[in-house]
Parts: C-alpha cells; sequence; structure tokens
C-alpha cells in the first residue's frame, strides 16, 4: 500500500490511524493486462485503489475505443455511473 498511502497523505494530511483502519477494509487482488475492471451494463460495487500498474477508461462509440482517462498508481478507479 505503499503508493496508495503516499497519494493520499499528499492530497491531505491523514493520521497513521486514519491508514490503519482504510487498510483494514481493503482487499488486495492482482488482474492480469488488459482485464475489465468496470463492464458496462454490469452493476460495480467496487472502488479499486492502484498499488502498481494502470488503468485507461474508454467508452465504445461506433465500434471504436474512445480513451476518456488515464489512472496510475496511487489513484483510484471506479464506476462513475455508481457513484451518482
Amino acid at each position: 500500500m505503499k503508493n496508495i498511502i503516499a497519494k493520499i497523505k499528499s492530497a491531505y494530511p491523514v493520521s497513521d490511524e486514519s491508514i490503519r483502519q482504510l487498510a483494514a477494509c481493503l482487499t488486495p487482488m492482482r488482474f492480469p493486462k488488459k482485464h475489465l475492471l468496470i463492464q458496462e451494463g454490469r452493476f460495480c460495487q467496487y472502488a479499486y485503489f492502484i498499488e502498481t500498474g494502470m488503468t485507461r477508461s474508454f467508452w465504445i462509440v461506433e465500434g471504436e475505443e474512445i480513451t476518456t482517462s488515464f489512472a496510475w498508481e496511487g489513484s483510484i478507479v471506479f464506476s462513475m455511473d455508481e457513484l451518482y
């Protein structure tokens, strides 16, 4: 969780106790390259903190992938539909 903690603390001075409580709620997972974390038409109940690697978010428009954003180590990825 080194990269995640560093990213959080760079944004706000979070206490070590708060970090400990957050870490207790997280489950480490690994995914292969090109794995789809969030898929159209499927409810996504999770947010993903990226410790290593990166993700690309995209829409499919008229059969073509249109990249909307990238997320890298220390970032968080989640479904915008479920946010709202």
